[in-house]
């Protein structure tokens, strides 16, 4: 899951995905407050961009950013700065 195959076969991709709901979810959550953050597996073409994971940031469960990335490298570093950058708000908001 961590290293997708891209694919310009849509009818491929649909199947993959339906055939895959479980591991087509959410990968790692984190909870700052009343923020969350979440870094799921996203698969699809975005204007002419690839965007393999994207984090999410919700506030009182409402969608406030997010950030597509190719790689589960780059997924993994977004989730964690995000984390890191909420929790220097938070602080600050003390």
């Amino acid at each position: 899951m961590n290293n997708p195959v891209p694919t310009d076969d849509v009818i491929a991709w649909v199947t993959w995905h339906g055939d895959h709901k479980d591991e087509a979810r959410i990968h790692m959550t984190a909870r700052v407050g009343n923020t969350e953050i979440s870094t799921k597996f996203f698969g699809t073409k975005l204007m002419d961009r690839v965007c393999m994971w994207e984090t999410m940031v919700f506030i009182d469960g409402i969608p406030d950013f997010s950030s597509r990335v190719m790689t589960w490298e780059e997924a993994q570093r977004v989730h964690t700065a995000t984390i890191d950058r909420i929790k220097r708000q938070a602080i600050m908001n003390e």
